[in-house]
Parts: structure tokens; sequence; C-alpha cells
């Protein structure tokens, strides 16, 4: 496809390049001339006699001066000449007052090219900005939470060893890794309450610093409640009191990205539902979260 802006362009510039040639011509041409004039002077040869003395006087007689045809001549030319010069440099201001005008189009025309050619590396730059943000979204890792019996507890409540009457209930806390690049997790805390949810603090850590959770892959912690009576145990089976696992994750993405997960999960139906005991918190719902984590925040 021809590109006529660009063509447009190289024509107007060779329109330039032949008019300074034109103008470097006319004024080559306009040399400065020399007039020569010719200054006659009649030379009288001394007579070797008696003019100018007492025996023969001289007699001047003035008249007035009368230019001959050489002067006459020279004067004219140089009237012509002048006349030729000042209708040349008419010529020439106007020849480069063209030049000017045209020399306007061709930096508009350069002008706005650059300033489309700006726009589109901008565009271009805004593309790829938006284009890096999108693939580190997809790619990131997202770590969810899931709250389950122990493993290794047959049932969510039991008695404690060497305390007779007195119980803890366990839970066990899941951090799965569903995205598609590795976690750290920098900071997880969880802990179980009774009547009300409580949200720990994030300062202390449940592990180490640093802990790398792969793609679709988990990491567990245990939650244990405080000691409780035969009393409380009927209460918490019959759902009269409401026990509550909460906590918060603070984990990094390999795109430097920082996040804050934050759970909340009740002890639900130890009854209906045996091996699953604990569910999302439906009274507490706005404490499950995900929330990123600003510089300083």
């Amino acid at each position: 496809m021809i590109n006529w802006k660009k063509q447009i362009i190289i024509l107007i510039s060779l329109i330039l390049f032949l008019l300074s040639i034109i103008i470097i011509t006319a004024v080559n041409a306009e040399s400065p001339r020399q007039s020569e004039k010719e200054a006659t002077h009649p030379q009288q040869n001394t007579a070797n006699n008696h003019r100018g003395s007492d025996q023969s006087p001289l007699i001047v007689k003035i008249l007035p001066t009368i230019k001959n045809n050489v002067e006459a001549e020279n004067e004219t030319k140089e009237k012509e000449e002048k006349a030729t010069n000042d209708k040349r440099i008419i010529q020439i201001t106007g020849i480069l007052a063209v030049i000017g005008f045209l020399q306007l189009i061709v930096f508009g025309l350069q002008a706005r090219r650059l300033r489309q050619t700006v726009e589109v590396t901008k565009e271009a730059a805004n593309a790829t900005t938006n284009s890096v943000a999108n693939i580190s979204k997809i790619e990131r890792a997202y770590v969810f939470v899931t709250v389950e019996q122990h493993p290794q507890a047959l049932e969510p409540i039991y008695e404690i060893d060497g305390y007779k009457g007195y119980f803890v209930l366990n839970a066990n806390v899941r951090c799965w890794n569903l995205g598609r690049t590795p976690a750290v997790i920098t900071k997880i805390r969880a802990i179980i309450s009774f009547g009300k949810a409580i949200i720990p603090e994030i300062e202390e850590s449940d592990i180490p610093s640093g802990i790398v959770v792969g793609s679709d892959k988990w990491k567990n912690i245990t939650a244990i409640s405080p000691r409780f009576n035969d009393i409380e145990r009927q209460n918490i089976y019959n759902l009269n009191t409401i026990a509550y696992c909460c906590g918060r994750i603070e984990y990094q993405d390999v795109f430097y990205g920082k996040y804050i997960r934050g759970f909340c999960w009740e002890f639900g139906a130890p009854i209906s539902r045996p091996n699953e005991p604990w569910i999302i918190s439906a009274k507490y719902k706005d404490l499950n979260y995900e929330k990123e984590q600003k510089e300083g925040g």
C-alpha cells in the first residue's frame, strides 16, 4: 500500500531543493559590475612661446560644465541595473516566501507523523503493561483455607490425657495453593474460640516464615481449643455453644505480590457430618476474604 503522506513529504522536499538551486544561480549571476568611467584630461603642450606674459596675456572664458556622452551612458546603465536588481530582489523574496510556506507544510506533516508515532508507541506500552498485569493475575498463586477434623483424632472432641473430665476441640487447618505458581507463606495464625469469632494477632506465626507451597499443594497446621469440662462438651455437641476456628495467612507469589487471606469456620454438624464437622461461618462471612497487602500496610 502506497504511503501518500510520505510521498508528499518527499515531493515537497525535492521542490525546496530545486528552488534553492535556482536562488543560488540567480545570486551568483548578479555579481557586482564595475562601471568603468573614462576620465579624459586634455593635455596641452606648453609651447615655448610668450603666452601668459605681458606681451601676450591669456584670456579665460568660463563655460558651464557639459556631461560627455560616456558619463551619460554610464548613468543610464546604472539606473537600468538598479531597476533590474530591484526586480530580481522582489522575485527572490517571493520565492523565499513560497519556500517558507512549503517548509511550514513539511514541518506540519512531520509533526503530525511524529505525534501519531508517539500515540502508537504509548498505546503499545499500555498494552504491554496490561498484558503483564493480566499474566500475573492468571499465573499468580492463590491460597485458600479449609478447616477439617484432625486426621489423627478419632473424634473432634476428645478427653485430655491426664486430665479426666476435661476435653479439647481440635481442627486441621489446610492451606491450599490453587494457583499456577508457588506461594511462600510468611505468617499464619489460627485459634479456636467459643461463642464468638476471634481474629488472632498475626505478629506471631504457627509455622516458621518462608514455607513454600507449590501449585495444587497444601500445608497443614493444627488448631487446638482451650480445655473445657463435660457440660461444655455437651453444649458444643448440641450446638448450644458455637465453636469457631478463625485466622489469617500472609503469603507472597513469584511476581512479588503480597496478600492476606482471612478465614472463619464454625463447628456446625458433628452428628449429621461426623467426618466433616467444620463449615464456613455464615454469621462471620466477612471474615473470609483475600486482599492485596500494600507497601507499609
